[in-house]
């Protein structure tokens, strides 16, 4: 039998927005489209951020069900709104900025910038022409992965981000096509391109591998976390990560380690370091004696 809850929407300054009826055998999802149908009609789902002050501020997710906030002597509860502003789709976000990095990188190594004077009708040298190749296969990679294998469900970010992410994805780009492609008639040693091209081709694969099993090891139709078991996944706990790192690095080797590319290699590797991190304290989370702890977060031997 259904047992049903009152919940009082407040805003964080206090005022009150009115009381919904909520099944605690429902996710919180369910709950926010409650509260659109009843009280804040022009608030999507992907608009709310719900906390619970009595429990210090908890932060709701919209797949647990309401029975993990709520014990069963609860028949009352307040709940803060917050609402997060326009939002979009992340497929339309990722898409946006891997096309500027696509085209961007073309424009310097194509000479179609007037940035190199002189010296621009000096061609590519081999190293050069390698690199560019490389980066169009890996951001089309990107593109075709964001529109084809990646699954998003409902999840929306705001408005701005897609202007914060675009400007470092496309900054970068700016920065390390002008670098890597400065016209120089010196090809860099031979081992830059030996160990640089088959090191970036094998973990990009690697990466391509990862985001194949992610893709089918969640039960189809659904957002449920699954433990991710298979290949890199049993040692890494967010293996696609660390193959996109030493994918960079390879690039960095083929191009004999220019300033913007390793400041590109290391801004990416401390962001998703942050986002492993964060990916494994949701698994300990939900999955709790059952996470494996011997698995290493990002980098394996080391964290």
């Amino acid at each position: 039998m259904p047992r049903y809850i009152s919940i009082k929407l407040s805003s964080p300054g206090g005022a009150q927005f009115g009381t919904v009826e909520a099944d605690v055998d429902d996710n919180v999802l369910s709950l926010k489209k409650e509260i659109q149908a009843k009280l804040k009609p022009k608030m999507q789902p992907c608009r709310q951020r719900l906390t619970i002050p009595a429990q210090g501020g908890r932060a709701m997710d919209d797949l647990e069900k309401l029975s993990e906030y709520f014990d069963e002597k609860t028949e009352e509860a307040e709940v803060v709104f917050k609402d997060l502003g326009p939002q979009i789709a992340f497929r339309p976000v990722y898409i946006f900025e891997y096309a500027g990095p696509w085209l961007i990188y073309g424009l310097f190594a194509l000479r179609l910038l007037p940035v190199y004077g002189e010296k621009s009708e000096i061609p590519l040298n081999i190293c050069q022409k390698v690199a560019f190749m490389l980066w169009m296969v890996h951001y089309s990679k990107r593109l075709l992965e964001t529109v084809f294998v990646h699954e998003f469900g409902t999840l929306t970010m705001p408005v701005f981000n897609l202007f914060k992410n675009c400007a470092y994805y496309w900054g970068f780009a700016a920065a390390v096509g002008y670098n890597v492609n400065i016209p120089n008639v010196n090809e860099l040693p031979a081992w830059h391109l030996y160990l640089g091209f088959p090191w970036f081709c094998g973990f990009m694969i690697l990466n391509f591998i990862c985001h194949m099993q992610l893709k089918y090891m969640r039960p189809k139709g659904t957002n449920a976390f699954v433990i991710p078991h298979g290949g890199l996944f049993e040692y890494i706990t967010c293996p696609n990560y660390f193959c996109e790192i030493m994918t960079w690095f390879g690039f960095n080797i083929l191009t004999g380690f220019t300033i913007a590319g390793v400041a590109f290699n290391i801004v990416g590797t401390l962001q998703m370091l942050q986002w492993a991190t964060q990916r494994r304290d949701k698994y300990k989370k939900l999955f709790g004696s059952k996470w494996p702890n011997k698995r290493y977060v990002l980098f394996p031997f080391i964290y």
